[in-house]
């Protein structure tokens, strides 16, 4: 049984997320200092998942390093705190903090649209991810068999591809060969 106690009362800062207990069970976001609570992914949402990290870890520059489900501070007042289902991020930042990454560390964010986040991963974090100045963000939705690339420009997101089948796409100056289709094949 938990007591009020064991929740914020007012908005959450840094120093409070870090404290908080890990929940393997959901999903545990903060926007704009409020805590977020999401069921875990579905099967086939982690497996598209893992398939696209290890395409993307296959073909990435030495440099870069691609994680599923790590924090990613997008502001830190009001306290925003992401967990892509993938984020691109630089080797030397994954070595420099192992406890989340500053957006300013990340050059692609990819969210794989499910029932629960359409709305969220399409308008609030396509929001948040490019004022915080991420260079690219990818959603895909396994039920059309689509990747949607939006581009930052100006300030906002471009939507540069609109992807099905087999492509190749640019991450940081490297090749991406993805099979969008095969991304949900067990």
């Amino acid at each position: 049984m938990s007591t009020a106690a064991a929740w914020p009362l007012d908005l959450l800062t840094l120093d409070e997320w870090d404290s908080l207990p890990v929940h393997e069970s959901h999903r545990v976001e903060c926007v704009e200092g409020v805590l977020v609570v999401s069921p875990r992914p579905s099967l086939l949402h982690q497996q598209v998942m893992l398939e696209l990290a290890r395409v993307l870890a296959a073909s990435l520059p030495g440099h870069l390093v691609a994680l599923p489900e790590i924090d990613v501070l997008v502001d830190e007042e009001p306290l925003t705190m992401r967990s892509p289902d993938i984020a691109v991020i630089e080797r030397a930042a994954a070595q420099r903090d192992i406890r989340r990454a500053s957006a300013a560390d990340v050059v692609l964010v990819v969210e794989i649209l499910s029932d629960g986040s359409r709305r969220t991963d399409r308008v609030t974090k396509l929001s948040e991810y490019a004022e915080a100045q991420i260079p690219e963000y990818w959603l895909v939705d396994p039920d059309a068999g689509r990747l949607l690339v939006h581009t930052l420009s100006a300030g906002q997101y471009v939507l540069s591809h609109d992807c099905t089948g087999l492509v190749t796409l640019t991450v940081a100056g490297a090749d991406i060969n993805v099979d969008i289709s095969a991304l949900g094949q067990f």
